[in-house]
């Protein structure tokens, strides 16, 4: 075999490869856009999403947090009611103050997510 050949050969897989490895994306979530409706109070209520993207028939799961040490973060899900909108029924928060709740769906083998800030009053 020539040795030219050879030399091109290799120089083309590993290119080949360098190519193939730059176009995979990466397995972690992406973002959504998702917007949170209502007025925010302590205690137990319903709280509608906005989804800006479509989704298929998929849940949100719901996760509430505070900045503060020590408090226990609030979970949930809500259900599609509508195109692009989603309801969690007996959401609960705590206590005042600033939460921030991460939304999570799982959409054809993706994760998506998208962090919202809101003020429980």
């Amino acid at each position: 075999m020539n040795p030219h050949v050879s030399i091109t050969l290799k120089h083309t897989l590993l290119l080949g490869t360098a190519l193939f490895l730059m176009s995979c994306k990466p397995s972690g979530p992406q973002e959504i856009k998702i917007h949170a409706v209502g007025n925010f109070k302590v205690g137990s209520q319903n709280i509608d999403f906005v989804v800006d993207s479509p989704l298929t028939d998929t849940t949100l799961e719901l996760e509430g947090n505070m900045s503060m040490s020590g408090m226990k973060p609030a979970f949930g899900v809500a259900r599609r009611i509508g195109d692009g909108l989603y309801r969690a029924d007996n959401f609960s928060f705590d206590m005042a103050g600033d939460w921030i709740l991460t939304v999570k769906a799982l959409e054809q083998g993706k994760t998506l997510i998208s962090q919202i800030a809101v003020l429980v009053k």
